[in-house]
């Protein structure tokens, strides 16, 4: 295995996990945190929270795209 496929499985991976979190804590989130209003902390809560998502979903997918380039 090399370097590149080491890192495609760790973004898998991390990727993985970030789904686990998000799906295992999702009512609770909506529960306590989506009722109140707008603040700087509840901005930055979404944005630590989903901001990962909007960067691993492009990462993952160029990663695929250049294995399945370099296997052909």
């Amino acid at each position: 295995m090399n370097a590149f496929q080491s890192a495609h499985y760790l973004e898998i991976s991390c990727f993985t996990l970030l789904v686990y979190d998000l799906l295992t804590t999702f009512g609770e989130e909506v529960e306590y945190f989506w009722s109140g209003p707008w603040s700087i902390s509840r901005v930055l809560f979404f944005l630590n929270r989903y901001l990962p998502f909007v960067v691993m979903i492009p990462t993952n997918a160029a990663m695929f795209g250049a294995e399945m380039s370099a296997q052909s």
